[in-house]
């Protein structure tokens, strides 16, 4: 499976760093990859036309990045006419390049472009991504999924932890299980938190010093007592919780509130933490 564009429906560009600016809003984004897509497309293919076309980019949106390290490409935009795949429009398989390799024009190289893989590829295993690949059609709430390795990973482990197998085919034809999975993964694209800084993507590159936070959020959920319970609330009647037996569980549960919580430049909210845990519980009652 290619996870940076599993089918015709939808793609990933955070390694493009759409989505690594202070205006990383849906709308924002998109008004750019139209702006960006619609000039590209009545340009020359030639190193001054492009080289003026980046510049005009980054003088237009003067981006201004969460993570220095994550460059905002100016040459990303929609390579389709339906506007559903979002990616490097110097590809030599974008529209109008005629199959040359254009980048060695971006800012990272045409090599490192080739070769990067991004952290997804290698700490989510195959069976989660290929459920993320069934439910997500669009291609904004796809980017910020299927980087978020710590909410993907500790969400299906719960998931297969309650349901007490590893086979979770059954949840592609489960409608249900899938809209309320699909209904947690839309928390981090919705702003509900309308005075926080959005900071929505948790895309990171591999030794970049963003590991930290990023991927293992472990001491710092041991330092606010995640091992304890801080976040798990959810209880039945008789007071026991019913997403968490154990502190693993615990510490799964404390990780999808982060990566939600992180989206809002945030280490913890109770808003963000009651949602998350409500979602849990209607995707885990819908299974069963």
């Amino acid at each position: 499976m290619n996870l940076c564009m599993p089918d015709h429906k939808k793609s990933c560009a955070a390694c493009c760093g759409i989505y690594n600016t202070s205006e990383g809003r849906r709308e924002t984004i998109a008004s750019n990859l139209e702006r960006r897509t619609a000039l590209f497309t009545k340009i020359n293919r030639e190193i001054e036309a492009l080289l003026g076309f980046q510049a005009h980019i980054k003088r237009l949106e003067d981006p201004k990045p969460y993570e220095p390290i994550i460059h905002v490409c100016e040459f990303a935009g929609y390579l389709d006419a339906d506007h559903r795949i979002v990616g490097c429009m110097l590809h030599p398989k974008a529209p109008g390049n005629r199959g040359i390799d254009l980048r060695g024009l971006c800012h990272y190289g045409a090599m490192a472009c080739k070769a990067f893989y991004c952290p997804a590829w290698r700490q989510s295993p195959h069976r989660f991504n290929s459920i993320l690949v069934d439910i997500i059609d669009d291609w904004y709430l796809y980017g910020l999924i299927v980087t978020d390795v710590d909410l993907v990973n500790s969400l299906f482990y719960l998931i297969e932890k309650h349901c007490g197998t590893t086979d979770l085919d059954a949840l592609k034809v489960n409608s249900s299980a899938r809209g309320r999975i699909f209904e947690l993964f839309e928390l981090k694209s919705t702003e509900c938190l309308s005075n926080s800084e959005l900071r929505l993507s948790r895309y990171y590159f591999h030794g970049s010093g963003l590991d930290g936070k990023s991927i293992s959020h472990a001491r710092a959920m041991e330092a606010n007592g995640a091992a304890s319970g801080s976040y798990a609330t959810l209880t039945d009647g008789n007071g026991r919780s019913s997403v968490c037996a154990s502190e693993d569980d615990y510490l799964h549960l404390d990780r999808i509130c982060r990566s939600i919580a992180f989206t809002y430049s945030l280490s913890e909210h109770p808003i963000i933490r009651d949602q998350v845990e409500q979602a849990i519980e209607r995707i885990l009652k819908a299974i069963h």
